[in-house]
């Protein structure tokens, strides 16, 4: 039960006690419990060998996971392998629960375009919504090709939709560099079907031309979950290092952020905005801790499958994806 800060009476003293749960919001509340492994491993050998990273759970509007008629989960994540190159591309894998993930056989269902293709040097899964017809699905492309170390990275946002999952037609870039917070490149969107005024937004980590990463944003005046994309500001809304953001969403009044800032010590933090502009951080949701498979957790999304919370995320390159839970 909740209590309120309030009076009470001892030895005739009125004591002021306020307890620490007033004013939190319900993911604040949780008490994680971390697996002792990950879940979902790189393979032997194969496309996602030496890495897979970013899990990002299909979900429908209302942001409940999206299940098919076989009411499998729809997991989406990126993988590579890193022989020679410098390149991801991105999988699939389905099951009943986040416990019996099993990859899809005709993996990648995204894989790399062409030169000069926006997802020539890389194809990393962000965001994927079903909402009721097809599938919306953002990812971020590089351009640049694999193995070119001298170019730089040319990271921007792409549009895919699929009607099953599997078969995913591209659509092609929709965000490029703007004139400042994002000038250099963007990373990690994430799209929010509907804020406070009922139109969707995308959040991302834009790095600008002196290399500092913050968040951004773009709203979709139409209401299209298509865009087209207006950026609220130019420059950065906030910083705090948001170099990964892991998810965004909006719930009672207020939007949310779960954003790694990958500098030493930093776990997994989140962030509130009650307008969706002044972004102010709260609190470390799951620190690091040394020894561990998550040692360094990053890509951390919530997510509730059949009423337990998940912080679904990835350790360290090599390692793979897992979770901590609470009921």
């Amino acid at each position: 039960m909740q209590l309120r800060a309030g009076a009470v009476a001892y030895g005739g003293v009125k004591l002021f006690v306020r307890t620490p749960n007033v004013g939190l919001e319900p993911i604040e509340l949780l008490t994680w419990q971390r697996t002792v492994a990950p879940v979902f491993a790189p393979p032997a050998t194969g496309w996602s060998a030496e890495n897979v990273y970013t899990p990002v759970l299909a979900r429908n509007l209302n942001g409940t996971p999206y299940r098919d008629g076989s009411n499998n989960l729809y997991l989406y994540y990126n993988g590579d392998n890193n022989v020679g190159t410098d390149y991801d591309q991105v999988g699939l894998a389905t099951g009943q629960n986040l416990n019996s993930l099993t990859a899809w056989p005709t993996n990648p269902v995204i894989p790399l375009g062409t030169f000069p293709s926006v997802d020539a040097g890389d194809a990393q899964i962000c965001s994927v919504f079903h909402d009721g017809t097809e599938f919306i699905i953002y990812y971020q492309g590089n351009s640049t090709q694999p193995g070119d170390f001298t170019t730089g990275d040319k990271v921007r946002l792409a549009l895919a939709t699929s009607p099953d999952g599997k078969v995913i037609t591209k659509l092609g870039q929709v965000i490029g560099p703007g004139p400042d917070g994002d000038a250099e490149d963007l990373y990690w969107f994430k799209l929010i079907p509907a804020g406070h005024d009922g139109l969707p937004r995308i959040y991302y980590a834009g790095k600008n031309a002196s290399l500092v990463f913050g968040l951004m944003a773009a709203v979709s005046v139409s209401g299209s979950l298509k865009g087209p994309w207006t950026r609220v500001s130019n420059a950065h809304l906030f910083e705090h290092g948001t170099t990964v953001l892991g998810d965004a969403w909006f719930a009672n009044g207020l939007y949310h952020f779960l954003y790694a800032p990958l500098t030493a010590g930093e776990g997994i933090q989140y962030a509130t905005s009650a307008d969706g502009v002044t972004i102010v951080r709260r609190r470390e949701l799951l620190p690091r801790r040394s020894g561990e498979w998550d040692s360094n957790p990053y890509h951390a999304a919530w997510v509730v499958v059949d009423g337990v919370n998940y912080l679904l995320y990835n350790g360290a390159p090599g390692v793979g994806i897992g979770y901590s839970s609470a009921g």
